[in-house]
């Protein structure tokens, strides 16, 4: 199995909040929907690209929880221009934690921030 990890949920405590967020810093179009118990918002995804797509996902009886201790796993999503990202990030409510970094010059640069929801998330770029 080359690529193990399959599909992503981000846990959101506010559907619509989280909507904004990641509307206005991706400028991803989203919208809600019930499935079950659970109400999700689906990231944009091209079936045959490559990496994994997912989901906001809000349940009512918190079955879905933002690590309090911010120690669970750090979900990388794609952007061109980190700066720019990190900017609309504050913008639209979230907080930068660690400013844009290069991995090395070969695979790009990375940065992290915290969403509206409380989650830690990362960005990586290709830019050097």
């Amino acid at each position: 199995m080359k690529n193990p990890i399959v599909w992503i949920e981000i846990p959101v405590v506010d559907m619509s909040r989280a909507i904004n967020f990641y509307s206005a810093v991706f400028q991803w179009e989203l919208s809600s929907f019930p499935m079950g118990p659970l109400l999700m918002a689906m990231l944009p995804s091209e079936p045959t690209g490559a990496g994994v797509s997912g989901a906001l996902v809000y349940h009512a009886n918190g079955y879905y929880k933002v690590a309090s201790d911010q120690s669970g796993p750090v979900v990388y999503l794609a952007c061109e221009q980190i700066d720019e990202t990190l900017e609309k990030v504050k913008s639209s409510g979230g907080q930068v934690i660690q400013a844009r970094k290069l991995i090395s010059e070969d695979h790009g640069s990375m940065a992290l921030f915290y969403d509206t929801e409380g989650n830690r998330m990362a960005l990586y770029s290709k830019e050097r």
